[in-house]
């Protein structure tokens, strides 16, 4: 988890620039209920994105679909649904490959 929480500022950081134009969704798959809404709420990640958590079996099943191994993972979805990249670079480096989406 805590290479996740690593990322958040630059996470943020990088909605806020291309706000309205991408959604970032944060997939919990490793900490209980409590744990992550402690998390949701000690990183200020209220409002900022959406939320999700997944119990065991789907997040085998997410691991499946996207062949997901060490996680933090940052996947990129355009607006079809497509999966652009499925091992995007971390969010201080990911910018070209939005903006890339974005034409």
């Amino acid at each position: 988890m805590w290479s996740c929480i690593n990322k958040v500022p630059a996470s943020k950081e990088l909605a806020a620039k291309f706000q309205r134009k991408i959604y970032v969704a944060y997939l919990n798959v490793s900490d209980t209920e409590q744990a992550w809404r402690r998390a949701i709420k000690k990183q200020k990640l209220k409002g900022a994105g959406i939320h999700l958590r997944a119990d065991n079996e789907i997040t085998q099943k997410i691991r499946n679909a996207y062949n997901i191994g060490p996680i933090p993972r940052y996947i990129l979805i355009d607006k079809n649904g497509n999966v652009f990249r499925s091992h995007a670079a971390r969010p201080a480096e990911i910018e070209q490959d939005i903006l890339t989406l974005l034409e």
